[in-house]
């Protein structure tokens, strides 16, 4: 009934990542397709060539987990 999406956010290396972290918890926290236990993971998962990945995991109600994939890429 419930599964976790993940989204990969790319951000520039001089961005701060404190502040991303805030903005993307912000957002995950606001969606209302987004569960709230278990709680969404955002952590940085990569140091790629151009850009810092920031993976975003949320848990969702299966039905709503297009939709709410598609909100938090928007937003």
């Amino acid at each position: 009934p419930e599964r976790r999406i993940e989204l990969v956010i790319g951000v520039s290396y001089q961005a701060d990542l404190k502040q991303v972290k805030l903005i993307l918890e912000t957002v995950v926290v606001g969606n209302e397709y987004v569960l709230k236990y278990p709680k969404a993971t955002i952590a940085v998962s990569e140091l790629a060539s151009s850009r810092v990945n920031f993976v975003v995991r949320p848990w969702v109600n299966t039905v709503h987990s297009w939709r709410a994939r598609c909100a938090l890429i928007e937003a």
